[in-house]
C-alpha cells in the first residue's frame, strides 16, 4: 500500500494529464489509435501496481481504457490471422500431401474466427463509436485475400505432381489414386478459398480450370 500511495504521489500529474488526454481523444485515422494507446501503455507501465493506482482517482476514464485495450488486442489477432495464412513464410513439409493438409488446416482455423468478427463488427464498432474509437475493418478482407495464395499454392502442388505422373516410366494404380486424389482435394481447398475470398484472381483461376483438366486427363487415360 505505501508504494501504491507513493506512485500515487510521484505521478500524480502525470496520471491527471493522463486521464484528460484519454478522456478527450478522438481519433480521425486508425494508426492514431495505435500510436495513443503506445504511449498511454509506456506511461501506466511506470506505476507498481496500475489497478490500485488508478482507483484512487476521481475521474479516471476506465471504461475508455479497456476499450483502447480491446481495440489493439483486436488488431493483435487479427495480425496473427493475417500471418497465419502466408504460406510463403512456411517450412516446406516433407511430402504433398501434408503440405496440402497444412493448408487445409490453416484455413480451417483462421475461417471461422474471421466470420465471427464478421458477424460481431457492427455491434464492436457501435460500442467503441461511444467512446470516439475507431476500428480499421479492412484487415479482414486483407485476411479473405489471403486464401487465394493458398489456393495457387495448394493447386500448384498437385499439377506438379500431375506432369510427373505424365511422364512417369511406370504408371502404377497406386501412384494414379493418389495424385487424382490430390488433385480433387486441392480443387475442393480452391473452392474454399474461392467462397471464402469472394472471388479468384486471373492466375487463380487459370490455376483452376488447369486442376479441372488434370483430372479429366487422368480419367481419359483411365477409360483408355
Amino acid at each position: 500500500m505505501r508504494q501504491v500511495a507513493a506512485d500515487r504521489d510521484k505521478y500524480a500529474e502525470m496520471l491527471q494529464l493522463l486521464a484528460g488526454q484519454i478522456s478527450t481523444f478522438k481519433p480521425t485515422a486508425f494508426s492514431q489509435v495505435l500510436e495513443f494507446v503506445h504511449e498511454m501503455e509506456r506511461r501506466l507501465a511506470l506505476l507498481s501496481d496500475e489497478r490500485a493506482v488508478v482507483k484512487t482517482l476521481q475521474e479516471w476514464p476506465e471504461s475508455k481504457v479497456e476499450a483502447l485495450r480491446e481495440i489493439v488486442g483486436r488488431r493483435r489477432e487479427l495480425t496473427e490471422l493475417l500471418l497465419a495464412l502466408d504460406c510463403t513464410a512456411w517450412e516446406p513439409r516433407p511430402n504433398i500431401h501434408d503440405e496440402l493438409q497444412r493448408t487445409i488446416d490453416a484455413l480451417g482455423r483462421v475461417q471461422p474466427q474471421v466470420e465471427w468478427y464478421t458477424r460481431s463488427m457492427d455491434e464492436m464498432s457501435r460500442r467503441w463509436k461511444t467512446h470516439t474509437l475507431l476500428f480499421d475493418f479492412k484487415i479482414l478482407d486483407d485476411i479473405r485475400h489471403a486464401s487465394v495464395p493458398m489456393a495457387k499454392h495448394a493447386m500448384r502442388l498437385y499439377l506438379t505432381a500431375h506432369e510427373r505422373w505424365k511422364t512417369s516410366v511406370k504408371i502404377d494404380a497406386t501412384s494414379t489414386k493418389k495424385v487424382r486424389d490430390g488433385l480433387e482435394s486441392s480443387l475442393r481447398f480452391a473452392f474454399r478459398c474461392h467462397q471464402f475470398a469472394e472471388g479468384f484472381d486471373e492466375e487463380a483461376s487459370s490455376l483452376f480450370a488447369g486442376v479441372h483438366e488434370a483430372i479429366a486427363n487422368m480419367d481419359t487415360r483411365a477409360d483408355s
